[in-house]
């Protein structure tokens, strides 16, 4: 199976149709959304209405922090994100509030767990920045049966953290259009991010001897 994965659209429409297209034309057999569908971007309604869509054909959803707060907007805004989310939250239907609302924290498939921040406690929408982090996110996923593969978003910048069978965590680096083969041992971490400051996407094959893409779009 090769999979898709796209984070932090955050209302960008073009740029997660552009994703999109590529997914498609890179024979992505399944998509993965990691969450922050709205938030800072002009376009909620119209990224709301295609997650939506994907969400009806199969694709696998989480929830973000932005989404979590367009729903529930702070009284007093603090950042420039709060004072995007009360703005969001005036655009959205209540279909589109609930929609949000229902998504989970994380989504484990086969071996894969999703989840939008940090994975040892994903409501503290905790970042993970480095390899001390990227140890912790692995520490907390090692008592999960049978995961092996992380991918998280919400800190818009891509990279890859691998655990060897000794234990030790390094972060790799990943060029756009190279792939890279996992080695079958250990586990891994990865940060994905789409349309938000720095554009991209992400393919994976999760299995064994699995290989990797880094692909902008």
């Amino acid at each position: 199976m090769k999979l898709a994965l796209l984070s932090d659209i955050h209302a960008n429409i073009q740029g997660f149709e552009a994703c999109l297209e590529h997914a498609r034309i890179r024979g992505a057999d399944q998509i993965a959304l990691l969450g922050d569908y709205v938030g800072y971007g002009a376009d909620p309604v119209a990224v709301l209405g295609r997650v939506i869509e994907l969400s009806g054909q199969g694709a696998w959803l989480i929830k973000g922090n932005h989404d979590a707060m367009a729903v529930n907007p702070p009284k007093i805004p603090r950042t420039l994100g709060d004072s995007t989310a009360a703005w969001t939250h005036a655009q959205l239907t209540a279909n589109h509030r609930a929609f949000l609302q229902r998504q989970p924290f994380t989504k484990q498939a086969e071996s894969v767990l999703l989840v939008h921040a940090s994975p040892e406690a994903p409501e503290d929408w905790n970042y993970v920045y480095e390899e001390t982090a990227a140890c912790e996110s692995l520490d907390a996923v090692a008592e999960i049966k049978g995961v092996h593969q992380v991918f998280v978003g919400h800190v818009h910048m891509q990279s890859l953290y691998e655990r060897d069978a000794e234990g030790l965590v390094q972060k790799v680096e990943i060029k756009p259009g190279i792939a890279y083969k996992l080695p079958p041992p250990g586990h891994w971490l990865r940060r994905c991010a789409t349309p938000m400051r720095r554009r991209g996407s992400w393919w994976t094959k999760p299995a064994t001897g699995a290989r990797c893409w880094r692909a902008r779009c």
